[in-house]
């Protein structure tokens, strides 16, 4: 496995400082989560999370905004989803370069646009040894259609509530506490649309996920399901 140079540490460092700054100043405000409703409390899989599981691949692309250890930081972010692997783009702002996320059964790389390359057994490692973060790649990739994950510990910490159409708007699992919201109906093959149709899947468009004070928040602004 490659080792982080000093020199890019202090690079990311500064990146890191400088989007954090221009958070504080308003430059890049990321969205604070309503008060949270009422909804029904349950502890299993409701019929609209069941037909979720059906989902095999999908692409996103949207806002990510994370927070952790007093620093804040934002990217664009292209997120593609397969059964057998999966590839994340970031694109930080203001020219300040890229970073490429890969995954599958083998293990997990990150590439720069620096060209740096990292490798590690899994995501969530590679991404707490370079960036010293806990980013919970796995779960989240179930967690973002609106369903628990699976195979996450159940050691009595899955509690979620629903809204009246069976729909995920809070969770708490793996020690992460997670929020969704503004749920829009997306068709395979990428359309979107108001229209009831057998096919159509309601997917939300923003995740706010906290733990110990640090926070993940993601708004997708396009979904597409592969047919």
């Amino acid at each position: 496995m490659s080792r982080m140079r000093p020199d890019f540490f202090r690079a990311i460092s500064r990146i890191l400082l400088g989007i954090s700054i221009a958070v504080a100043s308003g430059c890049a405000t990321a969205p604070v989560p309503p008060e949270e409703p009422p909804y029904e409390q349950i502890d299993q899989l409701t019929a609209h999370q069941q037909k979720l599981a059906h989902i095999k691949s999908w692409k996103l692309k949207g806002r990510l905004v994370i927070s952790y250890n007093g620093n804040s930081w934002n990217a664009s972010i292209h997120w593609q989803k397969s059964p057998e692997r999966y590839d994340i783009q970031l694109y930080l702002p203001l020219g300040q370069g890229s970073m490429q996320l890969k995954g599958d059964a083998d293990g997990a790389t990150l590439k720069t646009s620096d060209g740096e390359h990292f490798m590690a057994e899994n995501s969530e490692n590679l991404f707490y040894q370079q960036f010293g973060l806990v980013f919970p790649i796995t779960a989240l990739q179930e967690w973002i259609i609106g369903r628990p994950a699976s195979g996450a510990d159940s050691s009595g910490d899955w509690l979620q509530r629903v809204d009246e159409n069976g729909r995920m708007v809070s969770l708490k699992q793996n020690r992460w506490n997670m929020r969704l919201l503004n749920y829009k109906t997306v068709l395979p093959g990428g359309t979107n649309t108001a229209h009831d149709t057998p096919s159509e899947l309601s997917l939300p468009r923003k995740i706010f996920l906290t733990q110990n004070g640090n926070s993940v928040r993601l708004v997708v602004q396009q979904w597409q399901l592969d047919d």
